[in-house]
């Protein structure tokens, strides 16, 4: 269970510098990548920590592959950033594949819901047409993405 608070920490970094920045910098990206595979190693290798909820190696790399691929196809179809498809590699290496194709349907649902909230929005409010037309960040999507699916665990 720790493991899914520090990745909520990630998203949470993640969604910050998205919103205020319009990037997710490499070094956090790749940092959640290696930090949640070094996490299920130790875990595995030491099996003192059984109760942090880590997934198996293996099945935090298959889940980081693909994770990765599937944004990375979306990434090449112009809906996602670079950084939004490496944050979605973490999330897998975290998650596993099942469980961090779930968190990316709920960010992308949440994500065009925003989107047709502020097209209707647009139309009473005129300023919000110069910030809407950049796109809407997908790292605060995630984090919105991951509490609601945490909510659902942890009820």
């Amino acid at each position: 269970m720790s493991s899914l608070y520090l990745l909520t920490l990630f998203l949470l970094v993640g969604a910050v510098q998205d919103f205020r920045l319009g990037t997710v910098n490499n070094s956090l990206t790749y940092g959640n990548i290696a930090l949640g595979l070094c996490v299920s190693a130790c875990t595995q290798l030491i099996s003192v920590w059984p109760s942090i909820g880590t997934i198996p190696l293996a099945e935090a790399a298959v889940g980081g592959a693909v994770c990765m691929a599937v944004s990375l196809f979306a990434y090449l179809l112009g809906g996602l950033g670079g950084g939004d498809v490496k944050l979605m590699g973490g999330v897998g290496v975290f998650l596993g594949s099942t469980q961090g194709m779930l968190l990316l349907a709920i960010g992308l649902v949440l994500s065009a819901c925003s989107m047709l909230v502020i097209q209707i929005l647009r139309e009473f409010v005129p300023r919000l047409s110069t910030r809407a037309s950049k796109g809407l960040p997908f790292a605060p999507m995630l984090f919105l993405a991951a509490l609601v699916m945490y909510w659902d665990i942890l009820k």
